[in-house]
């Protein structure tokens, strides 16, 4: 849990090694949501590809944040579109396969209208 609402080293250390690939990106999401401060400064829009903005609004927590999501090279280089001076960051989240999706509702839906595949 945070200590004065700073992230802590291990949550940071969660941040820079969880394995996109592995547990999917929705769960490094939410680990991120749940540390930053400013909720009118993390936006999660988009139904089927994800669009991620995070703006640090200067915060120091914030920027330690976005300096451990760099160090975790699967999400950045998979994920990161844009950075803009003054602290704000762009990614694109993709569906992916298994866990990275982020709608599993959507998903749901579509996996009900398809077509058995012929053995």
């Amino acid at each position: 849990m945070m200590v004065n609402d700073y992230p802590t080293d291990d949550e940071l250390y969660e941040i820079e090694t969880y394995d996109t690939v592995k547990d999917g990106v929705k769960g490094l999401v939410e680990l991120v949501q749940a540390l930053w401060i400013y909720p009118d400064y993390f936006k999660l829009k988009g139904k089927r590809t994800m669009y991620l903005e995070l703006h640090t609004g200067g915060w120091s927590g914030h920027e330690d944040v976005i300096y451990y999501l760099k160090k975790n090279y699967l999400f950045w280089s998979l994920s990161w579109r844009m950075s803009k001076a003054g602290g704000h960051y762009y990614f694109k989240l993709s569906h992916g396969h298994g866990k990275n999706r982020m709608n599993p509702e959507q998903e749901k839906k579509n996996t009900q209208t398809r077509p058995e595949a012929n053995n």
